[in-house]
């Protein structure tokens, strides 16, 4: 007999007052204004921290490998691991960025002047609608000014960077939208989208810990946590009956339901053809899924339509790139319909084009180097590193967004032999 349940609780109304009452007690104090970086020079040493390891290593290790073998010593890894050694004095090499809120702002004005070279490629924007109001909610203006470069996934996610204000940005997209087409497998997966409403910390302190990464509680960044908030609500109980929908429909197939990195997944319990998919990463998952289910807006539609794999989208609207994809469904009966057309007569719905052009990334990072190559002798980095061995102590919450990773893994995905460093942190070099 199938089973599937949810011991978690969640309200939209009493959600909504908790974030209002939060964003009313916030006190934030006038940043400092930080001064334009001075002119640095930096060896040929790139750092790629990596927040998501079921969204970002598998491109990330990657492009670790293919800079390697252009003649770097390219660190990848847990990013709380490299900003802990970065603020103890690693040398001067290029930073790669995930994001570009207040902590970033902070955190650059830091790196730059112990002598780094900051770029982003914004990996929160790697999924969202490029619009003015949306970028403007998750970036900070003094990180958009202070990056040495922006790394924009298009023209149009360009377009709109330049129009909040950025400086220094070029069109370079992004390798996670490189994605080979996985052989189809046979599950149906469910990807849920409830990382605000069910998430890893009790709910008023993730709000609280979220605007003080925004370093704001403006009307843009109260409206994006809102109607996030309200969309996540709106459609839980659709997405759980329609997994259990799901599971009558098709009993003889394995129905494998993967909760958002940021959520709590002791409050799933699954049975029979329904499991709990909390291990290993998107991709890996990806690749064993005849059909991806998801709610609208959310990273995983757009990585399924990468993939390759037909989706089903619940819902409508949301804040990202794949509310404009894939077949719609809006009840739990409707989504084992759309499930059993995508099944029987596969379909990709919606384009791409105009979010990502081909990536060239790793040219984009060499080149940005080799404007502020410094001359001197070369670094071992791996005596860098021992002389601040295990600085930094992962707790659950690193475990969950980064669970522990072999070095044959990061080997594997980089094509290139790696050394451990620390806590799920490799080096890369020729």
């Amino acid at each position: 007999m199938s089973s599937f349940s949810f011991q978690g609780t969640w309200d939209q109304v009493s959600l909504l007052g908790q974030l209002e009452s939060v964003a009313q007690a916030l006190q934030f104090e006038p940043a400092p204004r930080f001064p334009d970086p001075r002119p640095r020079r930096v060896g040929r040493i790139i750092y790629l921290p990596v927040e998501i390891a079921a969204r970002e290593l598998a491109a990330k290790a990657e492009l670790a490998g293919n800079l390697a073998k252009r003649g770097y010593q390219v660190v990848v890894g847990a990013s709380w691991n490299i900003f802990v050694e970065l603020f103890l004095g690693l040398p001067p090499g290029v930073v790669l960025f995930k994001t570009l809120n207040a902590h970033d702002a902070n955190n650059m004005h830091l790196f730059q002047n112990n002598g780094h070279i900051v770029a982003v490629l914004n990996e929160e924007a790697f999924g969202l609608l490029p619009e003015p109001w949306i970028y403007r909610a998750e970036m900070n203006t003094q990180a958009l000014r202070l990056a040495d470069l922006i790394c924009a996934q298009g023209e149009r996610s360009k377009a709109v960077l330049k129009d909040i204000g950025a400086r220094n940005v070029a069109v370079t997209g992004n390798p996670r939208s490189r994605i080979a087409s996985a052989t189809k497998g046979n599950d149906i997966l469910v990807c849920m989208m409830s990382g605000n409403i069910n998430g890893y910390l009790p709910f008023p302190e993730y709000m609280e810990m979220t605007l003080k990464s925004f370093g704001k509680a403006d009307g843009d960044v109260l409206r994006l946590m809102r109607e996030q908030i309200s969309h996540e609500s709106a459609h839980m109980k659709i997405i759980l009956d329609g997994i259990a929908h799901l599971s009558r429909t098709f009993p003889e197939k394995r129905i494998r339901v993967r909760p958002h990195p940021s959520e709590r997944r002791d409050v799933y319990g699954a049975g029979g053809n329904v499991q709990l998919d909390a291990q290993g990463s998107l991709v890996d998952s990806m690749k064993d899924a005849a059909v991806v289910v998801f709610l609208s807006g959310c990273g995983s539609g757009l990585e399924s339509f990468l993939f390759g794999v037909p989706g089903v989208r619940v819902g409508s609207g949301g804040h990202g790139i794949s509310a404009e994809l894939h077949m719609q469904a809006d009840t739990p009966e409707d989504i084992s319909k759309a499930v059993a057309a995508q099944i029987e007569s596969p379909e990709m719905i919606g384009s791409l084009a105009e979010h990502f052009t081909d990536p060239v990334l790793d040219d984009a990072l060499v080149e940005l180097q080799e404007r502020n190559s410094a001359d001197g002798t070369p670094i071992d980095m791996a005596q860098e590193w021992k002389k601040r061995a295990d600085a930094f102590q992962p707790q659950g919450f690193h475990h969950n967004k980064f669970p522990e990773t072999s070095d044959e893994r990061v080997a594997d995905l980089a094509g290139h032999p790696v050394e451990r460093l620390g806590w799920n942190t490799w080096l890369l070099r020729n």
